[in-house]
């Protein structure tokens, strides 16, 4: 039955009254339907979008006056408009490396748009429309008589719907295209994106169940070239008294036309934890990874399927053990199965599988002293070689007390003593005997109420003698940290640590591993105005081989040299230049010899190119929705060096 008015204490603006109803999408109809969450009985108040009555007789029906129509109460009709935009001018110049130069005049206008549908908490609409006019001139084309200068016209839009967004099962769509012209001062080549995201979650109205459900797809243009990205990830949690379940499924499929990449990694989790009582608990895991690297005529591969169960007991009546405290029983059972793809035209595939099972108790007493006793078995396959079967067994012994203080200084030792004998189907019998022992020395000095002080010096010796080794192997180990930490009287903030560690092998081999570690932290006032930071990480490690590790006991072999790492950030700030009103200076500094985010590997929101450093200083004047913007910027993408300067006029309104 059509709606012939508002349901009485819902009746929206005279202005959006008068207006004609419109039909919600199909999608908005059916989540609507199921959740069951807006329909209500007329002359009664609404469930609030969590869920939950109102009314103590909420499933007695209402006695109708006979004045008001009967239907749902939903009315399919848009709230107030909310609208705003910027229209901008900017003026580019960019040189790269070889003396390319190009420079541009842009004009750029936006239009945003929100309402809702019915009431904010039933569904939020989000529309945006742009367009952007330019005009070029590239240096490199100067010598011809066509296409020295070009003209360009893009287009762009928003889309966004959210429906019970404050509710137990909120729902949001987004639509985004966009251009890299518009976002400000960029270095990189001017693309096109295009963004589409999908999520859907879901709790009940007590408990800690949950259920995710988020899709994003991607699509840079530039030029010929195009990235896309496609990421899903879905998951959901159900808990019991004494169980928990968890379902997690990704995927994740990036294409990149310049060097003909195609990426695919997906991976299936399934987890079950069962926890009857404090003293029992049981981890299950089943998992399933694939990942594909393909480019040009090249292609690698993997897939790895994995079961795990991993159980902690600890009883409470063995009263025969010493005090202390009851013993911890530790149990585990895991295969793995790994196979691979190769990179030949024939995508030959090698893999390996294996069983390994494990148990072991321990024990702790007079809060210094720790004994364990482990045993496991395992099964390994691999190729073509033969079946390995091994067994191991190993005892432990520790010693770690609290420690003592001596004023401002305190000393911590400890020792272990471990045994281990193995019998392997392959390479026989191996048994070995270890002993550890270390101590550390600290203090801790308050220089001042604000200024604190604190360094560590640890070192740690270590022998290690096995069946298959002529002689023992032998290790020492040093390890040295000081941190400095200050709050300024002017709210400023300082912090700097420095760690060195170096360790040292000997035996029938000699190897060393030496890190270096600084890290820096500044945040200070200038006065009311102005402000600067700083973060900054430098580390260098460097590995020379080792075939037994006498601190762990495994063999291993590492390539020598320095690995170095480095990222720094730096920012100035000063809202009152020459004592100007809302004349602002920026300054910023950065570098990194890493990219941690990569769109190859599932990150969305990463840039397309590397960005390794990166100088850029900005001239803001604001004067009412009038907003001026003098701005350069250097940087270093891909390994080649870029500079651009910007003017920009925009005005909000």
């Amino acid at each position: 039955m059509p709606l012939s008015r508002p349901a009485p204490g819902l009746r929206l603006p005279p202005r959006c009254a008068r207006r004609r109803p419109v039909l919600a999408p199909l999608s908005l109809l059916l989540v609507s339907t199921w959740a069951q969450a807006a329909v209500f009985i007329p002359n009664s108040p609404a469930d609030p979008p969590t869920g939950g009555p109102e009314r103590a007789d909420r499933d007695e029906p209402a006695a109708s006056t006979g004045t008001e129509p009967l239907g749902s109460g939903i009315q399919w009709r848009l709230g107030p408009w909310r609208l705003g935009g910027t229209a901008s001018l900017d003026l580019r110049h960019l040189r790269q490396d070889g003396g390319l130069r190009s420079s541009s005049r842009l004009l750029m206008a936006d239009v945003d748009a929100a309402s809702y549908i019915w009431q904010p908490w039933f569904a939020q609409l989000n529309l945006g429309l742009g367009f952007i006019v330019g005009q070029s001139r590239d240096s490199s084309l100067a010598g011809t008589a066509d296409n020295a200068t070009g003209g360009s016209r893009a287009l762009t839009g928003r889309i966004g719907l959210s429906v019970f967004p404050a509710s137990r099962f909120p729902f949001e769509v987004r639509a985004d295209v966009s251009d890299s012209r518009g976002d400000g001062l960029a270095l990189v080549s001017d693309q096109r994106s295009r963004r589409l995201s999908l999520s859907q979650g879901w709790r009940p109205v007590q408990g800690n169940d949950q259920l995710q459900l988020q899709l994003d797809h991607s699509t840079l243009h530039s030029g010929p070239l195009r990235d896309t990205l496609l990421t899903l990830s879905a998951t959901a949690v159900r808990q019991l008294p004494q169980h928990q379940f968890e379902v997690g499924l990704s995927h994740v499929a990036h294409e990149r036309d310049e060097h003909g990449e195609s990426n695919r990694l997906s991976s299936l989790r399934l987890h079950h934890g069962f926890h009857p009582h404090g003293g029992l608990q049981v981890e299950t895991l089943v998992s399933w990874h694939r990942a594909q690297f393909a480019r040009v005529d090249q292609t690698l591969g993997s897939d790895t399927r994995q079961l795990a169960s991993f159980a902690t007991w600890r009883p409470t009546d063995w009263r025969w053990l010493p005090a202390g405290g009851m013993p911890l029983v530790a149990a585990s059972l895991r295969w793995v199965q790994l196979s691979t793809t190769g990179a030949d035209e024939l995508g030959n595939r090698s893999g390996s599988d294996g069983i390994n099972a494990s148990l072991g108790v321990s024990h702790d007493w007079g809060g210094s002293w720790r004994a364990s006793l482990s045993g496991s078995a395992s099964w390994l396959r691999s190729g073509q070689a033969p079946v390995s079967h091994a067994f191991n067994a190993s005892a432990l012994l520790s010693w770690s007390p609290p420690g003592w203080s001596f004023g401002e200084w305190r000393y911590m030792p400890n020792a272990v003593l471990n045994t281990a004998l193995g019998v392997d189907s392959l390479q026989g019998q191996r048994r070995q005997i270890g002993l550890q022992g270390g101590h550390s020395l600290s203090r801790d000095i308050a220089m001042s109420p604000v200024t604190r002080l604190t360094w560590t010096l640890t070192q740690t010796a270590a022998t290690l003698l096995e069946s298959s080794q002529r002689s023992a192997a032998s290790g020492l180990a040093h390890a040295l940290g000081i941190s400095w930490q200050s709050i300024g009287t002017t709210g400023g903030q300082s912090y700097a640590a420095l760690s060195v560690s170096d360790s040292r092998t000997f035996g029938e081999t000699r190897g060393s591993f030496t890190l270096l570690n600084l890290q820096l932290s500044q945040r200070m006032p200038l006065g009311r105005y102005a402000s600067w930071s700083a973060n900054g990480t430098v580390q260098a490690s460097r590995n020379v081989s080792v075939e037994l590790d006498p601190f762990t006991g495994l063999q291993r072999r590492l390539a020598p040299g320095w690995q170095p790492f480095y990222s720094i950030s730096a920012s100035y700030e000063q809202q009152r230049v020459f004592d100007v009103p809302r004349l602002r200076a920026v300054l910023l500094l950065g570098g990194t010899s890493q990219q941690l985010e990569q769109r190859a590997l599932g990150d969305i929101d990463a840039p397309r190119e590397r960005l390794s450093a990166s100088a850029e200083a900005r001239l803001e004047y604001t004067v009412g929705r009038l907003e001026a913007r003098l701005a350069a910027r250097a940087a270093r993408v891909d390994g080649r060096l870029v500079a651009a300067i910007q003017a920009r006029l925009q005005r909000r309104f």
